[in-house]
Parts: structure tokens; sequence; C-alpha cells
């Protein structure tokens, strides 16, 4: 998507800010690869339209698959979350 994603118009710049931070600032294919990870931004990034507890979920599981394809590599990633994505 190029840091376009659906929502990105809604956003200063229309560029998601993560993607803007990790893939063109830091040159990293994922936020799971930054030194920082996981970083105020990461941790802050939020759908207004959840839940407290839905955004403590959301956060702790995209933490664990960025953890685990930092740990596999992409590819192998991809294939164990198959359809997933």
């Amino acid at each position: 998507m190029g840091g376009k994603p659906f929502w990105s118009e809604h956003v200063p710049g229309g560029v998601c800010f993560l993607h803007d931070c990790c893939s063109v600032q830091r040159k990293l294919e994922h936020c799971g690869l930054c030194g920082d990870f996981p970083c105020m931004t990461f941790l802050q990034a939020r759908d207004p339209e959840m839940s407290d507890e839905q955004f403590k979920a959301s956060v702790e599981a995209r933490q664990e698959a960025l953890r685990r394809r930092s740990k596999v590599g992409t590819e192998q990633w991809l294939e164990e979350v198959g359809g997933e994505q």
C-alpha cells in the first residue's frame, strides 16, 4: 500500500505515520527490526473506534507478530500466518 491505507486521508500528509517512520525514515522492512521497538509511536497507534480492551489486545498481538517475524524472517512468518493477513 506504500503507506497509504484507506484511512490515510485522515492523517497529516496522507501517509501512515508508522510506515513513514519505519520504511521511509529508518529504511526498515517492519517495526520489529527497529532498535526502539516498541516505541511510543507504535504503542499509541490506535483505531479510535476500538474500546480500551480491544486496543490493548491489538497492541499485544501486533507486538507478538512483529517479534515472531523478526525471529523467523518475513517469508517464514508469512507461511505461518497463512491467510490471516
